[in-house]
């Protein structure tokens, strides 16, 4: 692995982000060491690049939603999914 990716605070988060489990935003920053404002910054940024996204709609709760298990971060009232763009690009490092 390319040691530059390895310290790539995007990949790092991607990496949690696939990794299955969910994660309180302030959890997420301190598990990346960043502060919140930046966490924020940093999920934009996957976002805005298509590797990750949210769910169309969380009304209805995890229960039958076909976003459940595949469902990564809650950071307030937000839920992130890793995209298949995501998951490519992890595979990949």
């Amino acid at each position: 692995m390319d040691d530059s990716m390895a310290s790539d605070p995007l990949i790092e988060l991607l990496r949690l982000l696939g990794a299955g489990a969910a994660f309180t935003g302030p959890v997420l920053a301190q598990r990346l060491d960043v502060h919140p404002a930046v966490l924020e910054a940093m999920l934009e940024t996957l976002a805005a690049s298509g590797h990750i996204a949210q769910p169309a709609s969380c009304a209805g709760g995890c229960h039958g939603c076909p976003s459940a298990v595949s469902c990564r971060v809650v950071v307030g009232a937000r839920i992130w999914n890793l995209t298949e763009r995501g998951r490519r690009l992890l595979q990949g490092h």
